[in-house]
Protein backbone atom coordinates (compact mmCIF):
# COMPACT_ATOMS: atom_id res chain seq x y z
CA UNK A 1 0.00 0.00 0.00
CA UNK A 2 1.27 3.31 -0.80
CA UNK A 3 1.70 5.79 1.79
CA UNK A 4 -0.50 9.05 2.04
CA UNK A 5 1.24 12.02 0.97
CA UNK A 6 1.22 14.92 3.59
CA UNK A 7 -0.54 17.68 2.73
CA UNK A 8 0.84 20.50 1.83
CA UNK A 9 1.75 23.39 4.58
CA UNK A 10 0.50 26.80 4.04
CA UNK A 11 3.78 28.16 3.23
CA UNK A 12 3.82 25.77 0.08
CA UNK A 13 0.13 26.89 -1.12
CA UNK A 14 -0.33 29.58 -3.18
CA UNK A 15 0.86 28.93 -6.64
CA UNK A 16 4.00 29.90 -8.23
CA UNK A 17 6.38 32.51 -6.97
CA UNK A 18 5.89 35.84 -8.59
CA UNK A 19 9.15 37.70 -7.97
CA UNK A 20 9.42 41.69 -9.14
CA UNK A 21 11.39 43.99 -7.72
CA UNK A 22 8.05 46.58 -7.41
CA UNK A 23 4.61 47.15 -8.68
CA UNK A 24 2.61 49.94 -9.49
CA UNK A 25 -0.80 50.76 -7.73
CA UNK A 26 -3.36 53.55 -7.71
CA UNK A 27 -4.22 55.45 -4.52
CA UNK A 28 -7.48 54.21 -4.74
CA UNK A 29 -6.26 50.07 -5.00
CA UNK A 30 -6.53 47.87 -1.62
CA UNK A 31 -3.24 46.45 -1.09
CA UNK A 32 -2.98 43.14 1.17
CA UNK A 33 0.31 42.09 2.82
CA UNK A 34 0.36 38.45 4.43
CA UNK A 35 3.20 36.28 5.68
CA UNK A 36 3.56 32.96 7.08
CA UNK A 37 5.74 31.17 8.93
CA UNK A 38 5.53 27.02 8.78
CA UNK A 39 7.57 24.71 11.42
CA UNK A 40 8.23 27.64 13.92
CA UNK A 41 7.20 31.01 14.90
CA UNK A 42 8.41 33.75 14.34
CA UNK A 43 8.99 37.59 15.03
CA UNK A 44 7.26 39.29 12.17
CA UNK A 45 7.62 42.88 11.73
CA UNK A 46 6.08 45.10 8.72
CA UNK A 47 6.52 48.41 8.04
CA UNK A 48 6.58 50.88 5.19
CA UNK A 49 9.00 53.84 4.31
CA UNK A 50 8.27 57.03 2.21
CA UNK A 51 10.39 58.75 0.19
CA UNK A 52 12.45 60.44 2.70
CA UNK A 53 13.04 56.97 4.28
CA UNK A 54 10.45 57.66 7.18
CA UNK A 55 9.30 54.45 8.66
CA UNK A 56 5.62 53.81 9.61
CA UNK A 57 5.28 50.61 11.50
CA UNK A 58 2.25 48.34 9.83
CA UNK A 59 2.61 44.85 12.20
CA UNK A 60 5.03 43.73 14.32
CA UNK A 61 4.11 40.43 15.95
CA UNK A 62 5.97 38.28 18.23
CA UNK A 63 5.85 34.42 18.31
CA UNK A 64 3.51 34.70 15.04
CA UNK A 65 2.61 31.82 12.41
CA UNK A 66 0.81 34.58 10.64
CA UNK A 67 0.84 38.47 9.77
CA UNK A 68 -1.63 40.11 7.56
CA UNK A 69 -2.54 43.76 6.85
CA UNK A 70 -4.09 46.00 4.31
CA UNK A 71 -1.52 49.04 3.70
CA UNK A 72 -3.00 52.59 4.58
CA UNK A 73 -4.21 54.55 1.75
CA UNK A 74 -1.06 56.09 0.02
CA UNK A 75 -1.00 59.21 -1.60
CA UNK A 76 1.12 59.56 -5.49
CA UNK A 77 4.68 58.41 -4.74
CA UNK A 78 7.26 56.00 -4.30
CA UNK A 79 7.54 53.62 -1.10
CA UNK A 80 9.35 50.74 -0.01
CA UNK A 81 7.26 47.45 2.12
CA UNK A 82 9.77 46.24 4.01
CA UNK A 83 9.06 43.04 6.44
CA UNK A 84 11.12 40.69 8.63
CA UNK A 85 11.02 37.36 10.20
CA UNK A 86 13.00 36.49 12.96
CA UNK A 87 12.13 32.25 12.93
CA UNK A 88 12.66 30.97 16.53
CA UNK A 89 13.90 27.47 15.36
CA UNK A 90 14.05 25.29 12.55
CA UNK A 91 13.11 24.14 10.20
CA UNK A 92 11.29 26.61 9.03
CA UNK A 93 9.38 28.06 6.10
CA UNK A 94 7.98 31.56 5.00
CA UNK A 95 5.73 32.56 2.51
CA UNK A 96 4.83 36.30 1.39
CA UNK A 97 2.30 37.07 -0.45
CA UNK A 98 1.16 40.70 -1.85
CA UNK A 99 -2.46 41.08 -3.08
CA UNK A 100 -3.77 44.29 -4.77
CA UNK A 101 -7.64 44.02 -5.21
CA UNK A 102 -7.70 40.55 -4.78
CA UNK A 103 -4.86 39.70 -7.41
CA UNK A 104 -1.59 38.41 -6.11
CA UNK A 105 1.24 40.57 -7.52
CA UNK A 106 4.43 39.47 -5.40
CA UNK A 107 4.58 35.74 -4.00
CA UNK A 108 7.71 34.40 -1.91
CA UNK A 109 9.21 31.50 -0.59
CA UNK A 110 12.28 30.65 1.54
CA UNK A 111 12.87 27.71 3.93
CA UNK A 112 15.64 26.94 6.60
CA UNK A 113 17.24 24.30 3.66
CA UNK A 114 18.28 26.94 1.22
CA UNK A 115 18.98 29.63 3.80
CA UNK A 116 21.39 29.47 6.72
CA UNK A 117 20.25 32.69 8.62
CA UNK A 118 17.02 32.31 10.58
CA UNK A 119 16.49 36.19 10.00
CA UNK A 120 15.14 36.93 7.00
CA UNK A 121 14.55 40.51 5.41
CA UNK A 122 12.62 41.19 2.25
CA UNK A 123 11.66 44.48 0.59
CA UNK A 124 8.85 45.65 -2.42
CA UNK A 125 8.97 48.36 -4.03
CA UNK A 126 5.79 50.22 -4.27
CA UNK A 127 4.81 53.09 -7.01
CA UNK A 128 1.42 55.09 -6.18
CA UNK A 129 0.88 56.55 -9.70
CA UNK A 130 -2.38 59.10 -9.90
Amino acid sequence: MAKKKAAPSVCELGGPEIQVMGIRIKPTDVVDFNAWSCGSSANITVDILDSAGTPTPLANQQGATHVGVTLPALVPGDYVLVWSFIQASTPWKTRVEVAVNGTDRFRHRKDSSTSATPFLRGFLLLQVVP
